[in-house]
């Protein structure tokens, strides 16, 4: 029989598992938002952005703790938010933000398998 804590623990386990798959299905949509919806400006600084990313979800989904897990929803809020503002700011007409603002949806799923 499980104790309480090695329940706790599996939950835990099975939550960062999650938040790492849906942090690379953030940095699959932000490139192919670059891909198919590209900025007038800037386009190399967010390709550079989202390439720093992927590897940052690279070295969270393989050495990230319960206590390290909330730091990585604040980079994920950082890289969404610059990305957001880069696209958005010189080019008021462009789609390109408008879709990257769509990828804010999966922070509060993000925050939710910390529960």
């Amino acid at each position: 029989m499980s104790t309480p804590e090695a329940v706790a623990a599996e939950h835990a386990e099975r939550g960062i598992r999650l938040q790492a798959a849906l942090r690379w299905v953030l940095v699959v949509f932000l490139a192919l938002t670059l891909v198919f919806v590209p900025p007038a400006h800037d386009l190399l600084a967010c390709a550079l952005i989202v390439a720093g990313y992927a590897v940052f979800a690279l070295v969270a989904s393989l050495w990230i703790t319960r206590a390290g897990a909330w730091v990585a929803l604040f980079v994920d809020l950082a890289v969404l938010g610059t990305l957001t503002l880069l696209t958005g700011v010189r080019t008021p007409n462009s789609w390109t933000s408008d879709v990257v603002i769509t990828g804010f949806l999966l922070l509060p799923v993000l925050a939710a398998t910390q529960l």
